[in-house]
């Protein structure tokens, strides 16, 4: 590259790794349980885990050659790592209640869910030729996450091909994290 005096010319070359891993499942189990034939039950829990980390370098080789001046040489190595994971844990309950008239219902949800995240950082920048202190940044960003839903939905038929429907529904949530830079 040129600065814009035009007096300088900067070379860069860079080489490096990385290794990169992913891991996540999501699993669950249901249950059915039809009460009567107009009364039905159904519950469910269900396990979630996302995640990957990730380490590497990259090796750089800087050249600065000036008009009036000897060239600099510029070497340094970047270290860095990341990890991140997600877990979960959903609950779900549902009633249905169906009457005479195969129109009218009544359905109650309630659904839970909680959740763990981790986010982690590091970096790190050696001069291997130069007598810079090496720079050097960590980070951890862990939070939580708590998600409550509550619903009732009815359907009452009033005359055919018109209904009227209502309901209610009540979301809740609780999220926290914090960030620690150093």
């Amino acid at each position: 590259t040129f600065n814009n005096a035009r007096d300088s010319v900067t070379n860069l070359a860079q080489n490096g790794l990385s290794n990169f891993k992913r891991s996540g499942y999501r699993s669950g189990i249901s249950f059915n349980w039809d009460i009567t034939p107009k009364d039905a039950l159904t519950a469910s829990v269900n396990f979630n885990h996302f995640g990957n980390n990730s380490n590497g370098y990259v090796n750089n080789y800087q050249t600065t050659t000036y008009l009036t001046n000897p060239p600099i040489d510029t070497n340094s190595i970047n270290r860095s790592t990341s990890r991140f994971f997600d877990n979960s844990t959903d609950f779900s309950l549902s009633y249905k209640k169906t009457f005479k008239n195969k129109e009218q219902e009544l359905d109650v949800l309630y659904n839970q869910s909680f959740g763990t995240n981790q986010n982690n950082y590091s970096q790190e920048t050696d001069y291997t030729n130069l007598t810079y202190p090496p720079l050097a940044s960590i980070g951890n960003n862990p939070g939580t996450d708590k998600e409550t839903d509550m619903s009732i939905d009815y359907i009452q038929p009033v005359a055919d091909g018109f209904t009227i429907e209502t309901g209610a529904k009540a979301t809740i949530e609780n999220i926290s994290n914090s960030v620690n830079t150093q």
